[in-house]
Parts: structure tokens; C-alpha cells; sequence
């Protein structure tokens, strides 16, 4: 008797569940990669010079709600517990 493997019903059943495999893991990595959070409409733009020396700076957030923890970091340090 041969194992199933090695009949050709065997190998549409690996191809199968490769398949489906594949197929999960490309949907999930499009759902991660299309919603994932994305900072929005920084003010000022990164780079910019400004003459106030305590500027506002704002952001929005895109999927704001898929942020588990934010860090916020200016020229370097963190000023997340002062952020409002």
C-alpha cells in the first residue's frame, strides 16, 4: 500500500493547504500593512526651522485607534508626558 502523500490525491491535498496557507498570509499582511496607524499633517513640517522658541506642534493621527503605545520624541527627547 503507498501513503497518500505519494499519490497524486496526496499531492492536491499538500497543494491544497499550501494554497490556503499562502493565501492566509497575504491577506493578513495586507490588512496589517492597509490599516495600519500613520501620523498625519504635522505641524510644522518635519525639518522646518521656526523662531518661536516654544511652538506648537500637532499631529493627527490615521487608525488611531491601532496604537497601542506612542511615544512622542522632539529633536530627540521624549516629550510624551507633556503631550495633550
Amino acid at each position: 500500500m503507498r501513503a497518500v502523500l505519494a499519490t497524486r490525491r496526496g499531492g492536491w491535498v499538500t497543494f491544497g493547504f499550501l494554497l490556503v496557507a499562502v493565501l492566509t498570509t497575504v491577506a493578513f499582511v495586507t490588512f496589517q500593512i492597509t490599516s495600519r496607524a500613520s501620523v498625519e499633517s504635522p505641524v510644522p513640517a518635519p525639518g522646518a526651522a521656526v523662531s518661536d522658541r516654544s511652538p506648537t506642534v500637532a499631529f493627527s493621527l490615521d487608525n488611531a485607534d491601532r496604537v497601542g503605545d506612542l511615544t512622542i520624541l522632539i529633536d530627540g527627547a521624549d516629550v510624551t508626558d507633556t503631550a495633550q
